[in-house]
Protein backbone atom coordinates (compact mmCIF):
# COMPACT_ATOMS: atom_id res chain seq x y z
CA UNK A 1 0.00 0.00 0.00
CA UNK A 2 1.29 3.46 -1.03
CA UNK A 3 0.45 6.43 1.19
CA UNK A 4 2.42 8.90 -0.37
CA UNK A 5 -1.06 11.07 -1.43
CA UNK A 6 -2.44 10.54 1.73
CA UNK A 7 0.79 11.60 3.14
CA UNK A 8 0.81 14.90 1.34
CA UNK A 9 -2.63 15.80 2.38
CA UNK A 10 -2.70 15.19 5.83
CA UNK A 11 0.93 16.75 7.02
CA UNK A 12 1.85 19.87 6.59
CA UNK A 13 3.80 21.37 4.04
CA UNK A 14 6.19 22.24 5.98
CA UNK A 15 6.89 19.29 7.70
CA UNK A 16 6.09 17.15 4.33
CA UNK A 17 9.25 19.06 3.10
CA UNK A 18 11.45 18.03 6.40
CA UNK A 19 10.70 14.84 5.33
CA UNK A 20 11.99 15.04 1.49
CA UNK A 21 14.99 16.65 2.93
CA UNK A 22 15.54 13.70 4.86
CA UNK A 23 15.39 11.08 2.34
CA UNK A 24 17.49 13.11 0.08
CA UNK A 25 20.73 13.36 2.36
CA UNK A 26 19.27 10.18 3.94
CA UNK A 27 20.39 8.66 -0.12
CA UNK A 28 23.45 10.46 0.07
CA UNK A 29 24.80 8.90 2.77
CA UNK A 30 23.50 5.23 1.83
CA UNK A 31 20.76 5.47 4.66
CA UNK A 32 17.32 4.09 5.03
CA UNK A 33 14.61 6.64 6.29
CA UNK A 34 11.51 5.91 7.25
CA UNK A 35 8.63 7.89 9.04
CA UNK A 36 7.31 5.39 12.43
CA UNK A 37 4.94 5.25 15.18
CA UNK A 38 2.03 7.34 15.92
CA UNK A 39 2.06 9.55 12.89
CA UNK A 40 1.71 6.48 10.77
CA UNK A 41 -0.95 5.68 13.14
CA UNK A 42 -3.13 8.99 12.55
CA UNK A 43 -2.85 9.09 9.17
CA UNK A 44 -5.67 6.58 8.86
CA UNK A 45 -7.42 8.65 11.61
CA UNK A 46 -10.45 11.06 10.50
CA UNK A 47 -7.72 13.57 11.38
CA UNK A 48 -4.10 14.50 11.79
CA UNK A 49 -2.98 16.83 14.68
CA UNK A 50 0.89 15.86 14.41
CA UNK A 51 3.85 18.68 14.09
CA UNK A 52 6.46 16.25 15.63
CA UNK A 53 7.55 12.94 14.52
CA UNK A 54 9.76 10.37 14.67
CA UNK A 55 12.13 8.89 11.72
CA UNK A 56 14.00 5.81 12.37
CA UNK A 57 16.81 5.46 10.27
CA UNK A 58 18.61 2.06 9.52
CA UNK A 59 21.72 0.93 7.62
CA UNK A 60 24.06 2.97 9.55
CA UNK A 61 25.51 5.99 11.79
CA UNK A 62 22.90 8.38 11.99
CA UNK A 63 24.96 11.18 13.77
CA UNK A 64 26.24 12.39 10.28
CA UNK A 65 22.38 12.56 8.75
CA UNK A 66 21.39 15.00 12.14
CA UNK A 67 24.42 16.97 11.80
CA UNK A 68 23.76 17.70 8.45
CA UNK A 69 19.87 18.60 9.02
CA UNK A 70 21.15 20.85 12.13
CA UNK A 71 23.07 23.11 9.73
CA UNK A 72 20.81 23.13 6.81
CA UNK A 73 17.64 23.92 8.81
CA UNK A 74 19.68 26.26 11.28
CA UNK A 75 17.95 24.27 14.39
CA UNK A 76 18.64 23.20 17.78
CA UNK A 77 20.59 19.50 18.02
CA UNK A 78 20.19 17.09 21.50
CA UNK A 79 22.15 13.72 21.04
CA UNK A 80 21.46 10.73 23.66
CA UNK A 81 23.77 8.67 22.38
CA UNK A 82 22.50 5.64 25.31
CA UNK A 83 19.20 5.22 23.36
CA UNK A 84 20.59 5.79 19.40
CA UNK A 85 18.67 9.44 19.20
CA UNK A 86 19.14 12.85 17.78
CA UNK A 87 16.52 15.37 18.39
CA UNK A 88 16.16 18.58 15.98
CA UNK A 89 14.24 21.09 17.97
CA UNK A 90 12.88 24.24 15.96
CA UNK A 91 12.42 28.00 16.97
CA UNK A 92 8.45 27.08 16.99
CA UNK A 93 8.94 24.41 19.24
CA UNK A 94 8.03 21.48 17.39
CA UNK A 95 10.85 18.96 17.28
CA UNK A 96 11.85 15.84 14.61
CA UNK A 97 13.55 13.04 16.29
CA UNK A 98 16.06 11.06 13.85
CA UNK A 99 16.52 7.82 15.42
CA UNK A 100 18.61 4.56 14.75
CA UNK A 101 16.61 1.51 14.34
CA UNK A 102 17.44 -0.23 17.25
CA UNK A 103 16.69 -3.60 19.88
CA UNK A 104 15.85 -3.01 23.21
CA UNK A 105 16.75 -5.55 26.14
CA UNK A 106 15.55 -4.91 29.85
CA UNK A 107 17.30 -6.20 32.58
CA UNK A 108 14.50 -6.74 34.86
CA UNK A 109 10.69 -5.69 34.83
CA UNK A 110 10.45 -2.09 34.41
CA UNK A 111 14.24 -0.85 34.22
CA UNK A 112 15.14 1.35 31.26
CA UNK A 113 15.84 -0.65 28.00
CA UNK A 114 19.47 -1.42 27.22
CA UNK A 115 19.57 -0.21 23.62
CA UNK A 116 21.66 -1.55 20.35
CA UNK A 117 21.70 -0.93 16.68
CA UNK A 118 19.05 -3.18 14.68
CA UNK A 119 17.38 -3.53 12.02
CA UNK A 120 13.68 -1.67 10.79
CA UNK A 121 11.92 -5.33 11.73
CA UNK A 122 13.70 -5.30 14.66
CA UNK A 123 12.85 -1.32 15.52
CA UNK A 124 8.92 -2.13 15.07
CA UNK A 125 8.62 -5.23 16.86
CA UNK A 126 10.16 -3.55 20.25
CA UNK A 127 7.44 -1.03 19.74
CA UNK A 128 4.58 -0.92 22.48
CA UNK A 129 1.70 -1.75 20.70
CA UNK A 130 0.40 -3.24 16.49
CA UNK A 131 -0.65 0.26 15.75
CA UNK A 132 2.00 1.78 16.44
CA UNK A 133 4.38 -0.49 14.94
CA UNK A 134 3.81 0.46 11.32
CA UNK A 135 6.62 2.31 9.14
CA UNK A 136 6.35 4.09 5.72
CA UNK A 137 9.24 4.53 3.50
CA UNK A 138 10.83 7.69 3.00
CA UNK A 139 13.25 6.64 0.60
CA UNK A 140 13.54 7.47 -3.14
CA UNK A 141 12.36 4.24 -4.71
CA UNK A 142 9.85 3.58 -2.04
CA UNK A 143 8.79 7.10 -1.08
CA UNK A 144 5.29 6.55 0.65
CA UNK A 145 5.12 2.30 0.96
CA UNK A 146 3.45 1.34 4.14
CA UNK A 147 5.33 -1.54 5.91
CA UNK A 148 3.43 -3.38 8.88
CA UNK A 149 4.39 -6.49 9.39
CA UNK A 150 2.39 -6.61 12.49
CA UNK A 151 -0.96 -6.13 11.47
CA UNK A 152 -1.35 -3.01 13.32
CA UNK A 153 -3.54 -1.37 9.98
CA UNK A 154 -6.33 -4.32 10.71
CA UNK A 155 -6.22 -3.85 14.36
CA UNK A 156 -6.57 0.10 14.00
CA UNK A 157 -9.42 -0.73 11.44
CA UNK A 158 -10.80 -3.51 14.09
CA UNK A 159 -10.60 -1.02 17.01
CA UNK A 160 -8.46 -3.22 19.08
CA UNK A 161 -5.27 -2.38 20.99
CA UNK A 162 -2.75 -5.60 20.73
CA UNK A 163 0.67 -5.95 22.36
CA UNK A 164 3.53 -7.26 21.10
CA UNK A 165 4.46 -10.28 23.47
CA UNK A 166 3.32 -11.64 26.78
CA UNK A 167 6.04 -9.64 28.28
CA UNK A 168 5.60 -6.18 26.49
CA UNK A 169 3.43 -4.83 30.05
CA UNK A 170 5.92 -6.74 32.82
CA UNK A 171 8.94 -5.24 30.60
CA UNK A 172 7.81 -1.56 30.38
CA UNK A 173 4.78 -0.79 32.92
CA UNK A 174 4.09 2.76 31.58
CA UNK A 175 2.61 1.10 28.77
CA UNK A 176 -0.60 0.21 31.03
CA UNK A 177 -0.90 4.42 30.92
CA UNK A 178 -0.64 4.21 27.24
CA UNK A 179 -3.00 1.52 26.91
CA UNK A 180 -5.92 3.73 28.78
CA UNK A 181 -4.84 6.78 27.25
CA UNK A 182 -5.57 4.86 23.67
CA UNK A 183 -8.44 3.30 24.82
CA UNK A 184 -10.35 6.48 25.78
CA UNK A 185 -8.49 8.40 22.83
CA UNK A 186 -9.70 6.51 20.15
CA UNK A 187 -12.58 4.18 21.52
CA UNK A 188 -10.61 0.92 21.25
CA UNK A 189 -11.17 -2.34 23.10
CA UNK A 190 -8.59 -4.47 24.39
CA UNK A 191 -7.59 -8.07 22.20
CA UNK A 192 -7.61 -11.12 24.58
CA UNK A 193 -4.68 -11.84 24.99
CA UNK A 194 -3.71 -8.26 25.31
CA UNK A 195 -5.91 -7.97 28.44
CA UNK A 196 -5.21 -11.22 30.02
CA UNK A 197 -1.13 -10.02 30.02
CA UNK A 198 -2.80 -6.72 31.45
CA UNK A 199 -4.59 -7.93 34.20
CA UNK A 200 -1.29 -10.48 35.14
CA UNK A 201 0.84 -7.24 35.38
CA UNK A 202 -1.04 -5.15 37.35
CA UNK A 203 -1.83 -8.52 40.11
CA UNK A 204 1.87 -8.45 40.12
CA UNK A 205 2.13 -4.95 41.16
CA UNK A 206 4.31 -3.93 38.48
CA UNK A 207 3.30 0.02 38.32
CA UNK A 208 4.74 0.39 41.70
CA UNK A 209 8.33 -0.73 40.71
CA UNK A 210 8.30 2.68 38.00
CA UNK A 211 10.03 5.35 39.12
CA UNK A 212 8.52 8.27 40.44
CA UNK A 213 9.49 10.75 37.07
CA UNK A 214 8.23 7.84 35.01
CA UNK A 215 4.78 7.84 36.62
CA UNK A 216 4.93 11.60 36.55
CA UNK A 217 5.57 11.66 32.49
CA UNK A 218 2.53 9.57 31.92
CA UNK A 219 0.52 11.33 34.54
CA UNK A 220 1.43 14.77 32.42
CA UNK A 221 0.91 13.35 29.42
CA UNK A 222 -2.61 11.64 30.12
CA UNK A 223 -3.46 15.73 31.63
CA UNK A 224 -2.84 17.12 27.75
CA UNK A 225 -5.36 14.88 26.70
CA UNK A 226 -8.42 16.45 25.62
CA UNK A 227 -10.23 14.47 27.86
CA UNK A 228 -8.18 13.26 30.95
CA UNK A 229 -10.67 11.89 33.21
CA UNK A 230 -12.32 8.70 31.35
CA UNK A 231 -8.61 8.03 31.16
CA UNK A 232 -7.95 7.85 34.77
CA UNK A 233 -10.91 6.35 35.42
CA UNK A 234 -9.77 3.42 33.30
CA UNK A 235 -6.98 3.33 34.86
CA UNK A 236 -9.08 3.32 37.80
CA UNK A 237 -10.74 0.33 37.04
CA UNK A 238 -7.95 -1.58 36.74
CA UNK A 239 -6.60 -0.90 40.04
CA UNK A 240 -3.32 0.62 38.24
CA UNK A 241 -3.52 4.22 40.25
CA UNK A 242 -3.43 2.57 43.30
CA UNK A 243 -0.44 0.90 42.88
CA UNK A 244 1.43 4.72 42.64
CA UNK A 245 0.53 5.25 46.22
CA UNK A 246 -1.38 2.42 47.85
CA UNK A 247 -2.32 4.82 50.41
CA UNK A 248 -3.70 7.39 48.09
CA UNK A 249 -7.20 7.57 46.83
CA UNK A 250 -8.75 8.87 43.92
CA UNK A 251 -11.23 10.38 42.61
CA UNK A 252 -11.44 10.56 38.67
CA UNK A 253 -14.81 12.04 36.76
CA UNK A 254 -16.29 12.15 33.50
CA UNK A 255 -18.60 14.96 34.03
CA UNK A 256 -16.22 17.88 33.56
CA UNK A 257 -14.51 18.86 30.24
CA UNK A 258 -11.57 20.81 30.89
CA UNK A 259 -10.05 24.13 29.73
CA UNK A 260 -7.70 23.52 27.01
CA UNK A 261 -6.98 27.25 26.69
CA UNK A 262 -5.39 26.90 30.22
CA UNK A 263 -1.29 26.46 30.59
CA UNK A 264 -0.09 23.04 31.41
CA UNK A 265 0.40 23.91 34.80
CA UNK A 266 -2.99 25.47 34.97
CA UNK A 267 -4.48 21.97 33.66
CA UNK A 268 -2.25 19.68 36.31
CA UNK A 269 -3.41 21.80 38.92
CA UNK A 270 -7.10 21.72 38.52
CA UNK A 271 -6.56 17.84 37.50
CA UNK A 272 -4.34 16.66 40.62
CA UNK A 273 -6.62 19.01 43.00
CA UNK A 274 -9.68 17.41 41.60
CA UNK A 275 -8.54 13.64 41.71
CA UNK A 276 -7.05 14.36 44.70
CA UNK A 277 -9.77 15.65 46.60
CA UNK A 278 -10.73 13.96 50.06
CA UNK A 279 -7.67 12.66 51.10
CA UNK A 280 -5.20 14.61 53.96
CA UNK A 281 -3.48 17.70 52.41
CA UNK A 282 0.03 15.62 54.05
CA UNK A 283 -0.48 12.91 52.75
CA UNK A 284 -1.02 14.87 48.83
CA UNK A 285 1.94 16.50 49.56
CA UNK A 286 3.67 13.33 50.13
CA UNK A 287 2.38 11.37 46.83
CA UNK A 288 3.12 14.94 45.19
CA UNK A 289 6.81 15.25 46.41
CA UNK A 290 7.09 11.37 45.40
CA UNK A 291 6.48 11.99 41.41
CA UNK A 292 8.40 15.21 41.47
CA UNK A 293 5.70 17.43 40.18
CA UNK A 294 6.79 21.24 39.79
CA UNK A 295 7.02 23.02 42.94
CA UNK A 296 4.40 25.47 41.46
CA UNK A 297 1.70 22.74 40.65
CA UNK A 298 2.31 21.61 43.97
CA UNK A 299 1.64 24.38 45.54
CA UNK A 300 -1.51 25.34 43.76
CA UNK A 301 -2.96 21.81 44.12
CA UNK A 302 -1.81 22.04 48.02
CA UNK A 303 -3.53 25.36 48.39
CA UNK A 304 -6.84 24.39 46.42
CA UNK A 305 -7.19 21.55 48.71
CA UNK A 306 -6.71 23.38 51.82
CA UNK A 307 -9.13 26.07 51.01
CA UNK A 308 -11.70 23.52 49.95
CA UNK A 309 -11.13 21.68 53.19
CA UNK A 310 -11.58 25.03 55.04
CA UNK A 311 -15.15 25.87 53.86
CA UNK A 312 -16.05 22.26 54.25
CA UNK A 313 -14.98 22.82 57.81
CA UNK A 314 -17.13 25.27 58.60
CA UNK A 315 -14.71 28.25 59.27
CA UNK A 316 -16.02 31.71 59.30
CA UNK A 317 -14.96 32.71 55.79
CA UNK A 318 -13.30 36.33 57.29
CA UNK A 319 -10.46 33.79 58.41
CA UNK A 320 -9.64 32.30 55.01
CA UNK A 321 -7.14 33.90 52.62
CA UNK A 322 -8.02 36.65 50.74
CA UNK A 323 -5.74 36.36 47.84
CA UNK A 324 -7.78 36.41 44.37
CA UNK A 325 -7.96 33.00 43.14
CA UNK A 326 -5.83 31.93 39.66
CA UNK A 327 -8.13 30.31 37.52
CA UNK A 328 -7.52 26.73 38.16
CA UNK A 329 -9.01 27.06 41.94
CA UNK A 330 -11.69 28.57 40.58
CA UNK A 331 -12.49 25.99 38.41
CA UNK A 332 -11.76 23.42 40.97
CA UNK A 333 -13.84 24.72 43.74
CA UNK A 334 -16.79 25.98 41.55
CA UNK A 335 -16.98 21.75 40.07
CA UNK A 336 -16.41 20.56 43.94
CA UNK A 337 -19.23 22.49 45.23
CA UNK A 338 -21.47 21.37 42.21
CA UNK A 339 -20.31 18.15 42.06
CA UNK A 340 -18.42 16.36 45.19
CA UNK A 341 -18.78 18.65 48.60
CA UNK A 342 -21.68 16.82 50.97
CA UNK A 343 -22.54 19.29 52.58
CA UNK A 344 -25.46 21.25 52.19
CA UNK A 345 -24.28 24.61 53.35
CA UNK A 346 -20.89 23.96 50.99
CA UNK A 347 -22.33 25.91 48.31
CA UNK A 348 -23.79 29.00 50.57
CA UNK A 349 -19.94 29.14 52.13
CA UNK A 350 -18.57 29.01 48.95
CA UNK A 351 -20.72 32.09 47.22
CA UNK A 352 -19.74 34.23 50.60
CA UNK A 353 -15.90 33.00 50.24
CA UNK A 354 -16.29 34.70 46.56
CA UNK A 355 -17.79 37.87 48.09
CA UNK A 356 -15.58 38.07 50.49
CA UNK A 357 -12.62 37.95 48.07
CA UNK A 358 -13.54 40.73 46.51
CA UNK A 359 -13.98 43.09 49.19
CA UNK A 360 -11.08 45.44 49.00
CA UNK A 361 -10.84 48.77 50.08
CA UNK A 362 -11.23 50.97 47.78
CA UNK A 363 -8.32 53.44 49.39
CA UNK A 364 -4.55 53.10 49.47
CA UNK A 365 -1.72 53.69 51.90
CA UNK A 366 -1.18 56.87 49.99
CA UNK A 367 -4.75 58.21 51.03
CA UNK A 368 -5.02 57.49 54.49
CA UNK A 369 -1.19 59.29 54.36
CA UNK A 370 -2.95 62.36 52.87
CA UNK A 371 -5.66 61.96 55.52
CA UNK A 372 -3.20 62.40 58.24
CA UNK A 373 -2.40 58.81 59.30
CA UNK A 374 1.84 57.66 59.73
CA UNK A 375 2.50 54.52 57.89
CA UNK A 376 2.56 51.63 60.29
CA UNK A 377 1.10 48.67 61.41
CA UNK A 378 -2.51 50.93 62.06
CA UNK A 379 -2.31 50.93 58.50
CA UNK A 380 -3.14 46.91 58.23
CA UNK A 381 -5.91 47.25 60.77
CA UNK A 382 -7.31 49.76 58.86
CA UNK A 383 -7.79 47.84 55.90
CA UNK A 384 -9.10 44.76 57.96
CA UNK A 385 -11.77 46.58 59.28
CA UNK A 386 -12.65 48.21 55.45
CA UNK A 387 -13.36 44.69 54.66
CA UNK A 388 -15.54 43.36 57.46
CA UNK A 389 -17.69 46.15 56.82
CA UNK A 390 -17.66 46.06 52.72
CA UNK A 391 -18.54 42.26 53.40
CA UNK A 392 -21.62 43.67 55.92
CA UNK A 393 -22.71 46.02 52.86
CA UNK A 394 -21.84 48.63 55.23
CA UNK A 395 -19.09 50.73 52.75
CA UNK A 396 -20.13 50.88 49.37
CA UNK A 397 -18.15 53.56 47.83
CA UNK A 398 -14.76 55.44 48.36
CA UNK A 399 -16.21 58.11 49.91
CA UNK A 400 -18.01 55.82 53.06
CA UNK A 401 -14.86 54.41 53.35
CA UNK A 402 -13.27 57.69 54.08
CA UNK A 403 -15.92 58.48 56.25
CA UNK A 404 -15.65 55.33 58.50
CA UNK A 405 -12.08 55.61 58.51
CA UNK A 406 -11.99 59.32 59.77
CA UNK A 407 -14.90 58.58 62.54
CA UNK A 408 -13.24 54.99 63.57
CA UNK A 409 -9.62 55.71 64.31
CA UNK A 410 -7.45 58.39 66.09
CA UNK A 411 -4.28 60.34 63.89
CA UNK A 412 -1.88 60.66 66.34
Amino acid sequence: MNLAKVLKQKISPKLHKKLEEISYLSNKLNLSSYLVGGTVRDLFQDGLDRYDCDVTVSGGDVKPLAALLQSQWKCELQSYPAFLTHTLQFSDRTYLDIVTAREEKYSKPAALPVVIRGTLLADLLRRDFSINAMALSLNKNSWGELMDPLGGLMDLKNKKLKILHAKSFEEDPTRIFRAAKFLCRFGFRLKKETEAALKIAIQEKIIAKLSGDRIRLEIEKIIKEREPFPVFKQLKQWRALEQIDPKLKWFPSQIFRGDTKQSFKERAAFYLSLMLFGNSVERVKGALEKLHFEREVQDRVLENLNLARALEGGESVLKLPQKALEKSALLFLNYTVQHIGKQRNLKKRWQEYKKWIQCRPLLDGNTLIQLGFKSGPLFKEIFRRIQIHKYGGKLKNLNEEIRFVVDNFRRD
